[in-house]
This record gives structure tokens, sequence and C-alpha cells, in this order.
């Protein structure tokens, strides 16, 4: 079931595995979504999160990391229907202007990400 289906989400997302760690996920999701076999992840921020969704509660930690790349990108299909590139000046006014467009989790990542980066 597709929780928030047609809106805007970050580029990588998933769940962790039994047996995994936090960045061992991340990784894993990196290569599948976006075919990255390696790349160097920056900690942001950790937080758990619970979201009221019709009659259910999603109860997820959250981890979010930071990369850079300047390699190619295969964006797996059959994991995300599509995606662009977005300066982050954009996505804050799309956001302000559309938020129906994002999904929460999207919106609340984006926040703490640039909250993050002001204060490094």
């Amino acid at each position: 079931m597709d929780t928030w289906p047609n809106r805007w989400d970050q580029s990588v997302g998933g769940h962790v595995d039994e047996g995994e760690d936090y960045k061992t996920a991340a990784l894993r999701e990196i290569k599948e979504e976006l075919g990255i076999k390696s790349i160097e992840l920056k900690q942001l921020d950790k937080w758990y999160q619970e979201e009221n969704v019709g009659k259910y509660i999603l109860k997820r930690f959250n981890m979010l990391y930071e990369a850079k790349y300047n390699g190619a990108i295969n964006v797996a299909t059959g994991e995300i229907s599509g995606g662009g590139w977005f300066n982050s000046d954009g996505i804050k006014k799309w956001m302000g202007d559309k938020p129906n467009d994002f999904t929460p989790g999207c919106m609340d990542t984006f926040r703490r990400y640039w909250n993050q980066s002001n204060n490094n």
C-alpha cells in the first residue's frame, strides 16, 4: 500500500532490515534506488516520529544523512516512479506554496536538513 501516492518524497528512503544498522540500510537503499554502489555518508539527525494516516498510526525511527556524489545515477523504476533535480530555495518555495505536493515526512525531513545545514 502506498501511504502517500503521487506526492514528492525525499530521494532515498527505506526500512532497516533485521541485522542491519542505519548506515548499512541507507547504503543498501541508495544502491537499490539510485544504483550508487559506494558513497560516503554524513549523519545529520536522528528522531522518532508518529504520524496519523487514516486509521493507522505510523511509528518510525528516522536517520538523516547527507552525501555528495558526482557520478552516474540509475533510477530504479521499480522502486520509485520518477525524480528531478531541484535547488534548496526552489524546494522551500514549492513546499510553502503547495504543501500537498509532498509527503508530510518529506517536509519534516527537509526542515530538519535545512536546520542542520544552517547550524554547521
